[in-house]
């Protein structure tokens, strides 16, 4: 089942997944012969927290005879170690400290319609020094993406932030409601809006808004799908005022953002081309096309 896992996460069919054995290391070994998987063996929830922040893992191998019940329970379950809920990076910092209570309910309305509304407590604590400000804040990730194997990506994320939020302590309580549904065999539709109520809690900005953070976002989006392993996405946000620092002093007013990306597979998958377009209707930023182009050999 270890290979199957794998080439599933290559070829883009599931973001992220996790092998399970003994001691984890031979499933690590098998995952990591797939190109495009980066598996990495751990053990508590500290080693995962670091194989997702500094190597960008996308499997998770856990052996069942040294990870101990209680890292598992701490997790909830090896999914939460994989896919950011124990350490949410748009918020925390390495070393940093995340208390997160939520509440989410699912309902599939017929075979075409999804529906998930959620409701969210967080208290965020990142390192940091009166001297310095906050540690750990800026991960180097110059070339991160020229490493990666460039295989079928994501739709943009509706909840995504224009920027690192860069803060010492700070609370949060959000509700939000996300709706898609497949319009035709080729096409599907997507909405999504939040509603956030955060503060910063450091003594000089104490009850400041978390930067990046706006009190209302909305997102309406599309994928058209025209061929196996091609599409189009689509997406435009909406901002309420939000700040781009701590002190709450420069205002980031409200307004629409818009990206449109494309990707391409050939036969064989040896050639891949990627285009993007961003910051279409940002009318504080310029507009930035680009294209890639991959070959696998």
């Amino acid at each position: 089942f270890i290979r199957p896992v794998a080439e599933a996460v290559a070829r883009g069919d599931f973001e992220r997944g996790i092998v399970l054995g003994g001691s984890g290391n031979g499933e690590a070994i098998v995952a990591n012969r797939v190109p495009g998987v980066r598996c990495t063996l751990c053990w508590n929830v500290e080693s995962a927290r670091a194989a997702r922040a500094h190597n960008d893992s996308n499997v998770l191998s856990l052996g069942e005879r040294f990870v101990a019940e209680d890292e598992v329970t701490e997790g909830s379950s090896g999914a939460n170690l994989m896919n950011g809920t124990l350490g949410d990076d748009q918020l925390v910092f390495p070393g940093g400290k995340l208390s997160r209570c939520r509440g989410q309910f699912e309902w599939e309305a017929g075979e075409k319609t999804f529906l998930s509304v959620s409701a969210e407590h967080q208290k965020i604590r990142n390192l940091f020094s009166t001297l310095d400000g906050v540690l750990n804040a800026r991960a180097d990730v110059t070339n991160l993406d020229r490493l990666r194997s460039r295989i079928l990506p994501l739709p943009p994320k509706p909840d995504a932030l224009e920027d690192t939020p860069v803060f010492s302590l700070g609370k949060l309580s959000r509700a939000s409601v996300a709706l898609e549904h497949i319009v035709t065999p080729t096409l599907a539709a997507r909405f999504n809006y939040s509603f956030t109520d955060s503060t910063t809690e450091y003594a000089v900005f104490r009850g400041n808004m978390i930067p990046y953070l706006p009190r209302h976002q909305t997102s309406i989006g599309g994928t058209w799908t025209y061929a196996a392993r091609s599409y189009v996405s689509a997406q435009a946000v909406h901002r309420s005022l939000r700040f781009s620092d701590e002190g709450n002093q420069t205002k980031l007013e409200p307004g629409w953002d818009m990206q449109v990306r494309g990707y391409l597979e050939f036969d064989r998958k040896h050639w891949s081309l990627e285009a993007y377009a961003l910051n279409l209707l940002k009318k504080n930023a310029s507009d930035v096309f680009g294209v890639i182009v991959n070959y696998r050999f």
